[in-house]
């Protein structure tokens, strides 16, 4: 399991600023929520079953963004389908 860096967890702004600029990938995100569970879910008790080998493959490297590039959201005023 990966050691819960003692500065998560971020507010979700700067969770998605630091995806966004390539500072940390939601791999280590997962990874980081992961050790948060594992370190407190005794105490917590939210979570009674988990699965950390379930998650999605890591993407292919010609699907990856680059740091800073932005994943296109499509407008609720333009069809997508």
């Amino acid at each position: 399991m990966t050691e819960l860096d003692p500065a998560w967890p971020p507010t979700v702004t700067e969770l998605a600023a630091a995806v966004r600029t390539g500072e940390r990938t939601a791999t280590w995100a997962v990874e980081q929520a992961l050790a948060a569970i594992d370190a407190r879910n005794d105490e917590v008790g939210a979570f009674v079953a988990l699965d950390p080998t379930a998650r999605s493959p890591p993407p292919s490297r010609s699907t990856r963004r680059s740091p800073g590039e932005r994943t296109p959201v499509p407008s609720p005023a333009c069809p997508s389908g």
